[in-house]
């Protein structure tokens, strides 16, 4: 997303974005409704781009916490899709996912990643 650790503290943080889980939200699957109250954060169903976090909401994937994961790329009808703990806690994996398989995009505007 543009970020270096020589910069200092990550741009994109809850706490930097004045966000945090509310009643009822846990884990990444509470990430669409928090985010997307934010100014320059918008949510696609099926338009990713790299930079884009691919999401699962709670029900969308096993473990009821949902996913993310990184669009590293997009290659016709398939998104390359970065992960941690995806199948294996802990564990980096990298997948080329179609795109409908996906339940949401959450982009990040230039402006708000700075």
């Amino acid at each position: 997303m543009g970020w270096t650790p020589d910069q200092g503290e990550p741009p994109f943080t809850f706490a930097s974005l004045g966000v945090n889980y509310g009643p009822g939200q846990s884990g990444a699957g509470s990430w669409k409704d928090i985010l997307t109250g934010v100014d320059g954060i918008t949510f696609h169903a099926d338009t990713p781009q790299p930079g884009d976090i691919a999401w699962w909401g709670y029900n969308d994937i096993g473990g009821a916490y949902g996913h993310v994961g990184f669009v590293a790329a997009v290659q016709n009808d398939t998104a390359v899709i970065e992960h941690y703990n995806l199948d294996t806690p802990n564990a980096y994996s990298v997948t080329t996912t179609p795109i409908g398989d996906v339940p949401g995009y959450i982009r990040i505007t230039p402006n708000t990643q700075e």
